[in-house]
């Protein structure tokens, strides 16, 4: 691991969204590929916001928006791997 953080921490809309402040994670690291060279890694944890009321889903579908914007604008060359506690169907 070289760096880990939450992401979108400071935007009240991601707080709102993301199950009160249960932020997305990046953890940034170096994995050994089967050839043994080492690359760069991210990994994004998430926990969606749960229930399955219409407010929640609006919830996990508008943060779910704000997390794809994110990764497009600072991590589109990264290798990604995005999991977690989707709360959904992920299509």
């Amino acid at each position: 691991v070289l760096r880990s953080r939450a992401l979108m921490a400071g935007s009240p809309d991601a707080y709102y969204n993301f199950s009160s402040g249960r932020y997305p994670y990046l953890v940034q690291t170096e994995v050994r590929g089967g050839d043994g060279v080492w690359r760069a890694m991210d990994f994004v944890v998430i926990h969606a916001k749960a229930s399955s009321d219409y407010q929640s889903c609006q919830r996990r579908r508008w943060g779910a928006i704000q997390l794809k914007d994110t990764l497009d604008a600072a991590f589109s060359s990264a290798r990604l791997l995005l999991t977690g506690d989707f709360n959904d169907d992920l299509d």
